[in-house]
This record gives C-alpha cells, sequence and structure tokens, in this order.
C-alpha cells in the first residue's frame, strides 16, 4: 500500500487517528500525548500542509487531521522530535505559522500523528488566498 493510500485508510478510520486524552509517558516525544485538558475545540478538518524545521533539515507535506486555531493534529510519514521547531504552511489559503511540536505518536507503525502548537498564525486554515490586483 503507498503512503497516499495509507493516509486515505487511516484518515477515514477516526479510532486510529483519535489522540489520548491522558498522556501515556513522560518526556518521551513517542509515548507523551496531547495534554489531558483542552483549552478549545479542534475541529476534524483535512488541510494539506508544508511542515519544515531547519533545526535538522526536515521537511514534508502532510494532511491535517484535526484543526484549531492555536494548532493542529497532523499525519505523517516521519516521526518529529518533541519540541522540535518548525514552520507551517497550509498548500491552500493563507496560513503560516512559526510551532513547535508538541507530542509524536506513532499510528499504525509507519505513520506518525504529531500535535503542532502554533506560535502566532498569520490566518485561518481554510481561508482563500487574497489576490492584489
Amino acid at each position: 500500500m503507498q503512503y497516499q493510500d495509507r493516509l486515505i485508510s487511516l484518515f477515514n478510520d477516526p479510532a486510529l487517528l483519535t489522540a489520548p486524552r491522558v498522556p501515556s509517558g513522560e518526556g518521551n516525544a513517542m509515548t507523551t500525548g496531547p495534554r489531558s485538558t483542552r483549552t478549545e475545540i479542534r475541529t476534524p478538518l483535512k488541510v494539506l500542509v508544508e511542515l519544515c524545521s531547519f533545526e535538522n533539515v526536515t521537511y514534508e507535506f502532510a494532511y491535517t487531521v484535526e484543526v484549531s486555531s492555536r494548532g493542529a493534529r497532523v499525519l505523517t510519514k516521519n516521526p518529529w522530535e518533541s519540541n522540535q521547531h518548525l514552520t507551517v504552511r497550509s498548500a491552500q489559503g493563507n496560513l503560516y505559522s512559526h510551532a513547535r511540536v508538541a507530542y509524536c505518536q506513532s499510528v499504525d507503525g509507519s505513520s506518525f500523528a504529531i500535535g503542532v502548537e502554533l506560535r502566532q498564525p498569520t490566518e485561518d486554515w481554510t481561508e482563500p488566498q487574497k489576490c492584489s490586483a
């Protein structure tokens, strides 16, 4: 099964993508889940994003699973380090932000779900790009 097919099958099976509400470990990026209390509601939304980190020259296109104004859960093919700094840009729309990886969880042994905490997002996830005349 190719990566894109795995993404689609994982995205269509919410049980595989639901983050545990209680962290399963301490300090390890691969075992620590999202915080047990969420300050805002996440909306299920599939958005293609570009993730880029200059700390260790990591670059990847991936899809969000859930989004909020402060962050997102993103399905990636590579693991990311907890507290790794990166930039997030929506492929369509105007969202751009510096961010940090809050957690990274193995989903099916070949994909990972990461929590991305946005620092200062420029726009909404789905707001169309503005064209100047």
